[in-house]
């Protein structure tokens, strides 16, 4: 389930209600106490669900294997060679 961009849009959705709180105290708007606090709500909601559900995280591209050195492949070396351990298992 992808929460975190419920989350997103709730933020985005918060921030426009707090900027038409300032637009109308700027305006002169006797009653905009409720773009304050649905504009804090809405936000403080979408911050909640993005930041306790984050996205997945991404895969690696791999442009930079080779400086990392995981681009090689490593050899298990063995101790012994595996005509010996054939031979043990036939004893058994």
């Amino acid at each position: 389930m992808q929460i975190f961009k419920i989350g997103t849009f709730l933020m985005v959705v918060g921030a426009i209600i707090l900027v038409l709180f300032v637009v109308s105290v700027r305006g002169g708007v006797e009653d905009n106490a409720g773009y304050l606090l649905w504009g804090l709500g809405i936000f403080l909601l979408g911050y909640f669900l993005w930041h306790r559900f984050p996205g997945p995280k991404p895969d690696p591209s791999g442009r930079f294997r080779i400086l990392k050195g995981s681009g090689k492949t490593k050899r298990v070396k063995r101790s012994r060679p595996r005509w010996q351990e054939d031979e043990e298992e036939e004893d058994r």
